[in-house]
This record gives C-alpha cells, structure tokens and sequence, in this order.
C-alpha cells in the first residue's frame, strides 16, 4: 500500500510538519523514488533516515567547539521546568526589594515632593510597558510567523529552509520559556 500526496501531508502533519499541501506535492513527488505516484513504506523510512541524519549532523556542528563546549555546560547548570519559573520569581522579588529600598533612600535624600515625582514616573513607565510595549510583542510574536508563512510559502525550498528555522528557534524559545 502507498500513500497519496494528501494522506502523507495528514502523517507528516501528525508527526509535527506544519507543511502546504502544494510543498507537500513537492515533497512526495521528491520521495517517490520508484516513480509510481504513492509513497510506500520503503521510500517513507529512507526519507525520515535522511531527514533524521540531517538533524543529528547539524545537532554534531552545533554541538562542536568552544560554542558547543559552553552550551553543554549551560545545560547542565540552568534549572529545569519548575525551577526556573521559581528562579524567575525569586529574581523579580530581588528587583522589587532593591527598587524600594532606592525609593526609600532616594525620599530620604530628596525629599517628600522629588520623591512623588520619581515614583510618578516609574508608575507611567510601567503602564507605557503594560499597556502599549507588552501588548505589541505579544502581537508581533502570534501574528509574525503566520505572516511569514504566508510570505514563504511562494518561495518553495528556500522558503522552506527559512520557515523551519523560524519554528525551530520559535519552538526552542517557548520550550526555554515554558
């Protein structure tokens, strides 16, 4: 049995390939080796080992040298899931407690008028960061690689390779995030 250009594009959309169908038309027509139309079995591992070897071969350059050296080390010494929300947490606090000891200070030094001033300020720069910058990222980050998908999708192969780096570095981020 074979599969057909839309069946393979509903497996390699289950295996996490966000691909178009006509890209998915490309991609069939590259593993039907044998030229029959479907992709078997045969040709659906020899692809998955060539894309496989693929990963590992730029997972050994990325790994290499001094660079890989300090990213394996980083690895090691960040905390994991929980314990890095935690650290984030802990680090917030730290800036909150030094920002109120410097108003503090700083009303002590400069008086009660200087003081509400400051605190005034801070006060709208923190709204300008919630209320204008923080929504605007959050924009550009659910809408950008949606627009660029778009935008790619015309350019076939280099698309592609631009495309799956983009969700690579995206998906790399919201795992470190998350």
């Amino acid at each position: 049995s074979e599969l057909a250009p839309p069946l393979l594009g509903a497996l390699l959309f289950d295996l996490g390939f966000r691909l178009s169908y006509r890209t998915v038309r490309g991609l069939a027509a590259e593993m039907d080796v044998d030229g029959s139309g479907g992709i078997s079995l045969a040709e659906l591992a020899l692809w998955y080992d060539f894309v496989a070897g693929e990963e590992a071969r730029r997972v050994a350059r990325r790994n290499a040298g001094a660079a890989g050296a300090l990213r394996r080390a980083a690895a090691r010494c960040l905390p994991r899931g929980r314990a890095r929300v935690a650290v984030a947490w802990v680090c917030l606090w730290f800036v909150f407690a030094l920002c109120s000891v410097l108003a503090v200070a700083y009303g002590r030094a400069m008086g009660e008028a200087t003081t509400r001033l400051m605190l005034t300020s801070w006060g709208l720069s923190e709204l300008q960061f919630a209320a204008v910058e923080e929504p605007l990222v959050v924009t550009l980050l659910v809408t950008l690689p949606a627009l660029l998908e778009k935008a790619l999708d015309a350019c076939d192969s280099w698309g592609n390779a631009v495309a799956g780096c983009l969700a690579a570095t995206a998906g790399r981020c919201f795992r470190c995030c998350g």
